[in-house]
C-alpha cells in the first residue's frame, strides 16, 4: 500500500536459527493397550524415519484413549481407563519435559475422571475434550478442561462440546 508499507500477508518469512535447529523434534506416544493396559512412552525423532523408542513411563498404566498436549518443551497425558473395558477412569494428569528422556511426574487431575478423550492445545494451553465418565460407555460426556502447560495444578472447566462425545480426534 504505497512505499514503506506492505501487507504480511504477501510474503513468507522463513524459519529462524540455523540449520541444526530447524525441523527438529520429538514426538511421543503414551499409554495404550498390548493388549492390556501400558504405561509406556515412546518417543520418535521427527525429522527422521524410525522405530520408536523407550522415553520412560507414565505414573499410572492406561488406555481406553487418554488426551495428549504438548508445548514446546513439556508433554501432556490427562485420563484413560485404569484396567479392562469395565475398569474405572482416571482422572490423573501426567507431564515430561520432551527434551530428556524420564517417566511422567504428576500434573494434577482432570476435572471428571474419563476415558476416550481427545486432547489438543498451543503453547500455553492444554485442552481436555469430551469421554465416557461412566465404565460402561453409554453416557458421553460434553466436557472440556484445560490447564496452564507450564505450570502444574488441576485442570479448571473449559466449557462444553456441542454434542457429547467420545474416543473423538483432535488436533490444533
Amino acid at each position: 500500500d504505497g512505499f514503506g508499507s506492505f501487507a504480511t500477508s504477501t510474503y513468507m518469512v522463513p524459519p529462524g536459527g540455523n540449520t541444526r535447529e530447524r525441523n527438529r523434534g520429538r514426538g511421543l506416544i503414551m499409554g495404550g493397550s498390548t493388549p492390556s493396559e501400558s504405561n509406556v512412552i515412546n518417543f520418535i525423532q521427527i525429522q527422521s524415519i524410525g522405530i520408536g523408542m523407550d522415553f520412560g513411563d507414565l505414573t499410572k498404566t492406561t488406555n481406553g484413549s487418554g488426551g495428549c498436549c504438548s508445548s514446546s518443551t513439556r508433554g501432556i497425558h490427562g485420563g484413560g481407563s485404569t484396567g479392562s473395558p469395565s475398569a474405572a477412569n482416571s482422572n490423573i494428569i501426567d507431564y515430561v519435559t520432551i527434551a530428556t528422556t524420564a517417566n511422567a511426574l504428576d500434573f494434577g487431575d482432570l476435572t471428571v475422571a474419563r476415558r476416550g478423550i481427545a486432547g489438543c492445545g498451543n503453547d500455553t494451553r492444554g485442552l481436555f475434550g469430551g469421554g465416557r465418565s461412566d465404565p460402561s460407555g453409554s453416557n458421553p460426556t460434553d466436557e472440556i478442561d484445560y490447564v496452564t502447560i507450564a505450570t502444574l495444578g488441576n485442570a479448571t472447566d473449559f466449557g462444553n462440546l456441542s454434542v457429547a462425545r467420545r474416543y473423538l480426534a483432535s488436533t490444533a
